[in-house]
């Protein structure tokens, strides 16, 4: 919660960058540690660009599940 408060509602992404990175290497087998690698991926994404980037793996995905059920 607190990298995401850095993040979201105070815009300080390096710090919260270093937050979820404490989380990663504190805590590398829990649930919360590869959220913490998404959201350092996604860190100073505009909306708009989160969007492309999701609709972006969304078709990847569509065309790779085309593929294999050829």
């Amino acid at each position: 919660m607190k990298a995401l408060t850095l993040d979201d509602d105070l815009d300080r992404d390096g710090e919260a960058q270093v937050v979820y990175q404490q989380v990663i290497n504190n805590f590398p087998e829990h649930p919360f540690a590869r959220d913490a690698k998404a959201m350092i991926e996604n860190l100073g994404l505009s909306d708009e660009e989160l969007i492309a980037k999701f609709n972006r793996m969304e078709e990847e995905r569509a065309a790779a599940e085309a593929a294999a059920n050829r």
